[in-house]
């Protein structure tokens, strides 16, 4: 018995339309569960697999895309009146429009997520980039409605030509807010610094305590706060002193006219024996250590050597142990000082 013949006439032409979408429908629909619980399970794990955004893109955009394919073909087995057709056209292209503009928003979002855990330093800008990244993908809306426009018809051109004339009108307004917005992205991207580092720049230092859309606050040496515009730090020339490896010390030790040529011969390996049983940090390494010159009224030693370490108290404590031995060292050897200096230098 042919089932179609219970079927009314008017139906009837609309029946193996109805047969495609609905097998269609229900594969998707099982597809997507399926995904969806393996997406989950990923996500639930500390390390996430690099193919997950790609689940992700296949569950949020590709899907919805079969789904309109399929949609689209099974409206082939179909005839329909031209204003019927026209109506479906303009469905098909809003929604197709709404899909592209999802999948935009995710692959922007999943960068930006990826640019935060990639680099541990930029977790604590992550509020100021989340503000960033909505006001992004609202804009990526806007684009994307006023091009669905445009393939619809209607004229924009009055809209665009308006918002250029406003946004240039902004721009010049807002010239200072913009300039410290592109620093900030300068800042974010090539990170010449970070919250914690010590920075110096034209005659101010201090560490970073936070980097905002606008202004970086400083914590300088007497405690207080300093804020600098974002421009003002990207035009100036930054030394970032957390990034050191090692710290060279420069000493130099001045002796009277007065000490004898044997003495004066044993300092350079006196200081080198001295700097080797430093304790105050390990693995410090002597560069140099020389008779420099004779001066008016002294003779003047010159010592270098590396402390592998970035940090300035650390710098002090290895300077301050060297002072204590080295004035034991030369009281037994019967050597006195002169006028002693130093002076830092950093690598």
């Amino acid at each position: 018995m042919n089932i179609l013949s219970n079927i009314p006439a008017s139906v009837q032409p609309y029946v193996p339309a109805l047969g495609v979408l609905l097998l269609a429908t229900i594969v998707l629909i099982v597809t997507r569960a399926i995904l969806k619980h393996r997406i989950k399970t990923l996500n639930a794990r500390e390390s996430k697999p690099r193919y997950l955004t790609v689940l992700e893109l296949v569950h949020k955009i590709l899907l919805p895309v079969l789904f309109l394919v399929t949609l689209s073909f099974a409206l082939t087995l179909t005839q329909f009146s031209t204003t019927v057709r026209k109506i479906i056209n303009i469905s098909f292209l809003m929604i197709g429009t709404y899909i592209a503009i999802r999948a935009i928003n995710h692959i922007v979002g999943t960068t930006f997520i990826n640019l935060v855990e990639k680099d541990p330093r930029r977790t604590t800008q992550a509020n100021n980039l989340k503000v960033l990244l909505s006001f992004v993908q609202l804009l990526i809306w806007a684009a994307g409605i006023l091009i669905l426009l445009s393939t619809l018809g209607v004229n924009i051109s009055t809209a665009i030509a308006g918002l250029g004339i406003g946004g240039i009108a902004v721009a010049v307004a807002a010239q200072g807010t913009l300039g410290d917005l592109f620093s900030y992205f300068v800042i974010l991207f090539d990170h010449p610094f970070g919250i914690g580092d010590y920075i110096v720049f034209d005659d101010k230092s201090g560490t970073i305590e936070k980097i905002g859309v606008k202004s970086t606050q400083i914590r300088v040496k007497n405690g207080e706060i300093l804020v600098v515009a974002n421009h003002d730090l990207t035009a100036s020339r930054i030394h970032n002193y957390k990034r050191m490896e090692k710290r060279l010390l420069v000493a130099t030790h001045n002796f009277p006219f007065d000490t004898p040529y044997e003495k004066l011969e044993k300092i350079p390996s006196l200081i080198a024996e001295v700097v080797s049983s430093l304790k105050s940090f390990e693995n410090i390494t002597l560069d140099r250590s020389h008779f420099k010159t004779i001066g008016k009224a002294t003779y003047e030693f010159e010592s270098a050597f590396y402390v592998p370490s970035p940090g300035y108290i650390d710098l002090l404590n290895v300077q301050q142990e060297l002072n204590y031995k080295l004035v034991k060292v030369f009281e037994e050897e019967g050597i006195r000082f002169a006028i002693p200096t130093y002076k830092l230098q950093e690598d």
